[in-house]
């Protein structure tokens, strides 16, 4: 009877502002995915939601202090599975980065990026937040660099950054020494510009920059996608451009003219058929989502689960600020979904996974007292 008591009063604690955020982000992206492409698509999406919530539902029954023994287990499975894609999966839009199983595919980055949350936050509670000793920065470089190159040869770059800065924001955070992260900054902009003109960078990375500094210079493609997904969220106006229900119409100039618009460039749809004031109101519940996070990192009872909702907080802010400013050409393409919004199973699950352990962190932070 205790346990069941127990139960219902941490179900009770769960914080509903993120909950709403993730259900109302979610139904803004099927029926953005339904303008974008057809109804077969927003099902699916509708689908991948369903099964994503259920797990969701099913990480809050569990105590995520009892994960912690399977962290690296986890973390390394998912590198496992990274090696595996890159070497004996076909490529699709230039990158080994997806495990076809059956009608579904799997992309083990997105996983990878929760897989690193835990285990550098699991590393920096065991060392009781010490992360300036010598032995934890080995262990948190050579943590944080297997996944990172494993993504880059895929080659990845868009997950490549969200991993990069999703870890940079945990160690400051964690209060990592100024000097380590110069030293670190000043040595990949250097292996940025000795690598530039030799063939480890893909060219369609090169030309992804270049099409953002002059978008002329390739003006048939990343150029032309960025020119019609700005023509298309400046022709949304206000209010939208037509009903939000009609489905990708022949008139829609980012369904027209951007590949695959659903994914890395929801917000084009986004912006053309909800309007500015749409937009606003997506914005608003991000920023809820990463408000509340927030306030659950500060009360966090463990080191663990402060650093654990930094991850997230970072991953969120950055992944939103990247995919928005790539379709308002103010930031380089790099192929970024937009969190819980952007189509694709592999995405919604693993965004669902971390905040459900988000959730699970508030539900635990304080414990529950029974009354004889």
């Amino acid at each position: 009877m205790k346990y069941i008591i127990l139960k219902i009063r941490q179900m009770r604690r769960i914080d509903f502002l993120i909950l709403f955020s993730v259900i109302a982000l979610s139904l803004y992206g099927v029926i953005s995915i339904f303008n974008a492409t057809n109804f077969n698509s927003a099902k699916r999406q509708l689908l991948f939601i369903v099964v994503s919530f259920i797990i969701l539902c099913i990480i809050l029954l569990v105590d995520y202090s009892s994960f912690k023994p399977f962290i690296p287990l986890i973390y390394y499975s998912n590198v496992i599975l990274l090696i595996f894609t890159k070497i004996f999966t076909e490529k699709v839009n230039g990158a080994n980065g997806w495990i076809q199983l059956g009608s579904f595919t799997l992309q083990p980055s997105e996983f990878m990026k929760i897989s690193m949350i835990l285990m550098i936050a699991k590393i920096i509670d065991e060392y009781e937040g010490k992360i300036n000793d010598r032995e934890i920065v080995v262990k948190l470089v050579f943590y944080i660099a297997l996944p990172l190159i494993s993504i880059v040869i895929q080659p990845d770059m868009g997950m490549t950054l969200v991993c990069f800065i999703m870890c940079v924001g945990i160690l400051f955070i964690a209060g990592l020494n100024i000097k380590i992260f110069l030293g670190g900054f000043l040595l990949a902009v250097f292996s940025v510009l000795v690598v530039w003109d030799t063939d480890i960078l893909p060219p369609y990375w090169k030309s992804r920059v270049i099409s953002f500094l002059d978008p002329s210079a390739d003006s048939l493609g990343n150029g032309l996608q960025v020119v019609q997904s700005k023509i298309g969220i400046g022709s949304g106006g206000l209010l939208g451009k037509q009903s939000i229900l009609l489905g990708n119409p022949q008139n829609s100039y980012v369904s027209q003219f951007v590949p695959e618009p659903q994914n890395d460039f929801i917000f084009s749809i986004i912006g053309e058929y909800w309007g500015f004031i749409g937009a606003i109101v997506l914005l608003s519940i991000f920023s809820i989502m990463v408000i509340r996070v927030i306030k659950i990192a500060k009360t966090s009872k463990d080191k663990f689960g402060e650093l654990f909702c930094v991850g997230m907080i970072f991953y969120i802010l950055y992944a939103v600020f990247q995919n928005i400013g790539m379709t308002i050409g103010l930031i380089p393409v790099t192929g970024i979904n937009l969190p819980f919004v952007s189509y694709g199973g592999s995405s919604i699950l693993s965004n669902m996974i971390g905040i459900a352990i988000v959730l699970n962190i508030n539900m635990r932070k304080d414990p529950i007292v029974f009354n004889n």
